[in-house]
């Protein structure tokens, strides 16, 4: 049976918008103070932009978007907008919306970007270092998957050594000492008193009892002492964070969001919580580079019940997307989609979510590559209906769990492996440059495209109020974004 999901999340499934960007506003009002008060109001079905301003002969399966994405409330929010609409009359606006990537990084951090954006040549040589950057911390990422882990299960006491980085490397040059106190906290409380009595503490008696006088960061760490044990079982790959002082406290604090995150998924009445947390960061952060597939998918609960029990024979689907349609046109010929043909009936006869799909493909790898996560799932459709019932949660779990994979990434970089302007960089700017690592290309593409960024030059101030608004981050995630900036239809809008 198909999931019964909500209007506002149906108009966000057909929209094909990217549900965790707009979630990501939120992730970074959370880690930095907003630049604008968010647009308020609420939009009525007779209040949106009408779809037969668009004729039915332009649109098709593939360019559906622009029509379904003027009738999502984002859009009738920011229409509205005088900064929107004068920014949606500028050639060079409309030059950097077709760099989807790189608009939707930028849109949750305005002023950092446009600031960075001032000096085109700086801003070259910094997506240059990203990307250099970005190779590094794809292997990081893989080899350290389980500190990464014990980073977010331990968040609150990792985030009170960042406040006392001299103790944390000390503590993380010797943690198999300190693996004692995993059992035994009362024990690291009378150390601390009296460090220099301490072997291991001796190294730095300063800034121990400077931890001492911490209440906070002590009862931090003592009401979690198995964060010492953490420490032990993944040493390496935490004093390479411990070295890197500036990008450890961004990952601490990005591992504290993640955890908000995840406790709202939980409040919300998710019982399949724990299948979103620790254990499964790198597919969380995938999800949300695909958040409008698996948002299309969940709202086809008894289709996504198959494919998730089954994802390696939709993984072919990942690179001939134009396969996936094909076989919808007659489930009942495909073996797998067979075992339900009346769910994929109704996924065929959903143009948006097929287009979301057909965008976001990459969505039929992921489910391949963590296999057993969407095994589990397929069993458990409270899950899957929280999926598609709720898809802000789920959006902003995914979201800062991005994030934060990257953040610690960078984090578990010695700093002898980044170029001093890397880490001179990320320190004046760690969202920012860990959005760029995301996306290395997609900046180093925009930095060498001058109509572009001469909208940072010429419309900064209406570039940064207009994109201060969480409904912009939403419209701008969307496939459809470029398109629509360009379309006849969005031309009469304005002059409504």
């Amino acid at each position: 049976m198909v999931a019964r999901i909500s209007n506002n999340t149906r108009t966000l499934i057909a929209a094909g918008s990217l549900v965790v960007i707009a979630a990501g506003a939120y992730l970074t009002a959370r880690l930095y103070p907003p630049h604008g008060a968010p647009t308020t109001g609420t939009i009525t079905a007779a209040q949106r932009y009408r779809a037969s301003q668009v004729g039915a002969g332009d649109v098709s399966l593939g360019d559906n978007g622009v029509a379904m994405l003027m009738q999502t409330d984002a859009f009738q929010l920011m229409v509205k907008n005088p900064s929107f609409r004068a920014l949606a009359r500028d050639p060079a606006f409309i030059a950097l919306a077709q760099d989807r990537q790189a608009l939707a990084a930028i849109a949750l951090s305005p002023q950092a970007f446009v600031n960075l954006a001032k000096n085109q040549s700086a801003f070259l040589t910094l997506a240059q270092q990203a990307a250099q950057v970005s190779a590094l911390s794809s292997a990081a990422q893989v080899s350290n998957s389980q500190a990464y882990a014990a980073l977010a299960a331990h968040a609150p006491a990792f985030a009170a050594f960042a406040t006392h980085q001299a103790a944390f490397l000390v503590t993380a040059a010797n943690a198999q000492a300190f693996a004692v106190y995993a059992t035994n906290p009362s024990a690291f409380q009378l150390a601390v008193v009296n460090p220099a009595a301490t072997s291991a503490m001796a190294s730095n008696v300063a800034a121990f009892q400077s931890l001492a006088h911490d209440p906070k960061a002590m009862s931090a760490l003592t009401s979690d002492p198995a964060v010492f044990a953490a420490l032990a079982a993944n040493g390496p790959a935490f004093l390479a964070m411990a070295q890197n002082s500036a990008a450890f406290t961004a990952a601490t604090q990005a591992a504290l969001v993640y955890n908000q995150n995840a406790q709202a998924y939980s409040a919300a009445g998710n019982s399949a919580q724990s299948q979103w947390r620790y254990a499964n960061l790198p597919a969380l952060a995938a999800m949300a580079n695909n958040a409008a597939a698996f948002t299309a998918f969940a709202s086809h609960e008894a289709a996504f019940q198959v494919m998730a029990a089954n994802p390696a024979a939709f993984a072919p689907y990942a690179t001939n997307p134009a396969a996936f349609v094909s076989a919808l046109s007659n489930p009942a010929a495909n073996p797998a989609m067979a075992q339900n043909v009346a769910a994929f009936q109704g996924l065929s006869q959903d143009a948006s979510a097929i287009a979301a799909i057909q965008s976001n493909s990459s969505a039929f790898a992921i489910m391949a590559a963590n296999a057993p996560l969407f095994q589990s799932l397929a069993a458990n459709s409270a899950a899957i209906q929280a999926l598609g019932q709720q898809p802000a949660a789920v959006a902003q779990l995914a979201t800062s769990a991005q994030l934060f994979q990257s953040q610690a990434a960078i984090a578990s970089l010695a700093a002898s492996s980044m170029s001093s302007q890397a880490v001179q960089a990320f320190s004046a700017s760690p969202q920012a440059f860990a959005m760029m690592t995301n996306a290395p290309q997609a900046f180093v593409s925009l930095a060498n495209n001058q109509a572009a960024m001469s909208v940072f030059a010429n419309d900064a101030q209406a570039f940064t109020a207009a994109a201060s608004q969480p409904s912009f981050a939403s419209l701008a995630a969307s496939p459809a974004f470029g398109a629509m900036l360009a379309s006849p239809a969005f031309s009469s809008a304005l002059h409504e």
